[in-house]
């Protein structure tokens, strides 16, 4: 095969895990019996990757950091897998919960929250006075607690009994200066003097009553916002990837990798905002184009409704991730507009200039398991070949720059007579490449 040996933009994928990949995809293709096919590949038994407990803290620690605000624990399985390839142990949590030193488990919102432990910022010799230290509770999810619990008491709640409920829930003593946190709020809460008391209620305008064909309050807006999407770069132009899903070599999902953990920021405090609201739509006020927030296997995101479908389900794209999926009206919710910020960025992709292997117009089923393997969940430089068609697909060129020679994917899936070269391919080359 021949290599590129140009890194066109900053490799970010992991190389030695992608050859893996590569050699599993292949191991796959020769071991599966034609009778498995359509199901996930997965790693023969008895060869099973064996991940030390020092390797899963280096990588928790690791994550925990870049992600100031913590990780939803039913979140840790799937990153685990991204992470290592292989599924997560069924004891994760517990092993966690047994590093108490360097992680910790708070209960916020309905839900469990992994975070760095406080003790595990402290040298060995000042641990000890340190575990009085109060966790930093991040500010976005004291407002959703609160909004959640002066919504539970319409007549307001005394500002001394604000510690003690904060305490509840997010079983840590209040930090002293919440109260002047919370009056520094005045778009959220107000604070009234009633019989020699300090009673808090919510805002006027932050009232949970609203009428849904005239949205309103600090969330809803009457007009709704456009959320940008992304402009597809010019042919020729490379562009850091993600792949989130795949389908085929010929339907897969990349989302910029600069956009990458913005969108999961977004997610991780889309999903803590709405754990904590009850709001339906009416089914008269969804407008075809429109954009809401969506509930599917349990995760919230920000979808397109699209119409009904004869089974009276609601038909919605999930614009982050070009994925359709249906569903039903309880779990449709509007969309703050808070979180019509950050523009969609994936767009749907092919490999450019492929055919199935054995002449049908149908991919096989190796052919699409083998390059799930190779490129979900991983990053790549991609070369952008051909703008969108009429299915709003790109065509691109996949490649791995993060080891000394360069891994183009499409030429693996040549490799592996998973693919042929369709009759109109044109070579787009990488820089420099000599072929």
């Amino acid at each position: 095969m021949d290599q590129s040996n140009v890194s066109p933009g900053r490799g970010r994928g992991r190389g030695y895990i992608l050859q893996q990949a590569v050699q599993e995809a292949a191991s796959a293709c020769r071991m599966a019996p034609e009778t498995n096919v359509g199901k996930t590949s997965t790693t023969p038994e008895g060869d099973k990757p064996t991940i030390s407990d020092e390797d899963i803290k280096n990588w928790l620690k690791q994550a925990l950091t870049k992600s100031k605000g913590g990780i939803w624990e039913k979140y840790l399985p799937k990153s685990f897998s991204e992470n290592f390839k292989a599924n997560a142990p069924d004891d994760l949590i517990a092993k966690i919960l047994c590093w108490s030193e360097v992680f910790q488990i708070d209960s916020i919102l309905g839900g469990n929250i992994v975070r760095l432990s406080d003790l595990d910022e402290f040298p060995a010799g000042q641990k000890e006075n340190a575990k009085e230290s109060v966790p930093n509770v991040p500010d976005n999810f004291i407002r959703i607690w609160l909004k959640k619990e002066l919504r539970k008491r319409q007549s307001g709640i005394p500002t001394a009994d604000i510690p003690s409920l904060f305490k509840e829930t997010f079983h840590t003593s209040a930090p002293e200066d919440l109260i002047t946190k919370l009056r520094s709020w005045p778009d959220v809460v107000q604070i009234q003097s009633v019989q020699g008391r300090d009673i808090m209620t919510l805002t006027p305008r932050a009232s949970p009553s609203r009428d849904h064909m005239k949205p309103q309050g600090e969330d809803i807006q009457v007009t709704k916002e456009r959320i940008s999407t992304l402009c597809i770069p010019e042919e020729g132009t490379y562009l850091d990837v993600h792949v989130k899903w795949s389908e085929s070599p010929t339907l897969f999902c990349c989302i910029p990798y600069n956009h990458h953990q913005k969108l999961n920021t977004m997610m991780q405090e889309l999903n803590a905002y709405l754990n904590a609201e009850a709001n339906t739509i009416p089914k008269a006020a969804l407008v075809q184009g429109d954009v809401y927030a969506g509930n599917y296997d349990h995760t919230w995101y920000r979808v397109i409704f699209k119409g009904f479908s004869e089974d009276n389900m609601v038909m919605t794209c999930l614009a982050d991730y070009c994925f359709h999926v249906k569903l039903s009206m309880d779990h449709l919710q509007e969309l703050p507009s808070r979180f019509r910020n950050l523009p969609f960025g994936s767009f749907k992709a092919r490999l450019q200039g492929v055919d199935p292997a054995d002449g049908s117009n149908q991919w096989s089923d190796k052919a699409k398991e083998s390059l799930a393997i190779i490129t979900r969940g991983r990053d790549f430089v991609c070369l952008i070949c051909d703008r969108p068609d009429d299915h709003e697909v790109v065509s691109v060129r996949l490649v791995d720059t993060s080891d000394e020679d360069d891994v183009v994917v499409d030429e693996i899936m040549e490799d592996l007579d998973l693919v042929v070269r369709s009759p109109s391919y044109q070579h787009a080359p990488f820089e420099d490449d000599n072929e």
